[in-house]
């Protein structure tokens, strides 16, 4: 796997945020000078929607771009391709060192980003109430900073608050783009339920790290027959009294 450097990375983020955000605005602007689209309709939100799937994807795109351009500079092959199992490994390994865009957990908190700054162009558009939208930033920015953090708990509450999310606007949408909001709903929640075996498979591995560390330290442990100190097993004198260990 290329590991990026921290320029490396803050340029693939800046090509994928560049392109989304100047796509979806510029889209806006044209439909919305030449009159093709009311986005202040009943029909405006699905107009958003669509561009906001449309901008995401041009940013992906772009984003690979810049991404398979720094493994053919460093000389990797851009076909190569690793297991689940592999990046699963990679990622509990690897997971105090992998950048924001690399980790599921941060993969998560950009997503969710994303749909906070769509939410806020749809409630600009009056698509939804404004109060609506400020109440998803804090909520969503909040959990986010504890998602990144490694916190379960904010997951799953984040899972359980999207559901409900999603699932009030396919109501509300009486079947219009339910596909896209079904496809945020489902692309989010993956990123948040690999997030969560990941944090479980680490926690793991660590407590089985802190065992081990506590066993060797009891076993490397003995007391001294003159003072009755606790020494360690390896030492020949007693650091208290100074007697020959037995």
């Amino acid at each position: 796997m290329l590991n990026n450097s921290k320029k490396e990375n803050t340029t693939i983020i800046k090509w994928f945020a560049i392109t989304m955000i100047t796509s979806l605005v510029s889209i806006i602007i044209l439909l919305s000078t030449t009159g093709l689209v009311d986005f202040n309709s009943s029909d405006g939100g699905m107009f958003l929607w669509f561009f906001g799937i449309f901008s995401v994807v041009l940013g992906l795109i772009a984003g690979v771009y810049k991404y398979n351009k720094f493994k053919k500079e460093k000389g990797i092959d851009v076909n190569e391709e690793i297991s689940a199992e592999e990046e699963f490994e990679i990622q509990v390994k690897d997971y105090d060192s992998l950048s924001i865009t690399k980790s599921k957990r941060g993969q998560a908190v950009l997503a969710i980003s994303f749909f906070v700054c769509l939410t806020l162009i749809f409630a600009f558009f009056d698509v939804v109430p404004m109060l609506d939208a400020l109440v998803a930033v804090i909520v969503y920015g909040i959990l986010s900073i504890f998602i990144y953090k490694g916190h379960r708990w904010a997951m799953v509450s984040t899972m359980f608050m999207w559901t409900l999310d999603k699932g009030y606007q396919m109501i509300q949408l009486e079947g219009k783009v339910i596909i896209g909001v079904f496809f945020w709903w489902l692309f989010l929640m993956s990123l948040l339920y690999s997030s969560i075996l990941i944090e479980n498979s680490r926690r793991k591995n660590v407590n089985k790290k802190n065992s081990k560390d506590v066993q060797k330290k009891i076993f490397n442990e003995q007391y001294c027959s003159e003072c009755g100190n606790k020494i360690s097993k390896s030492s020949k004198f007693c650091k208290y009294c100074g007697k020959k260990s037995d």
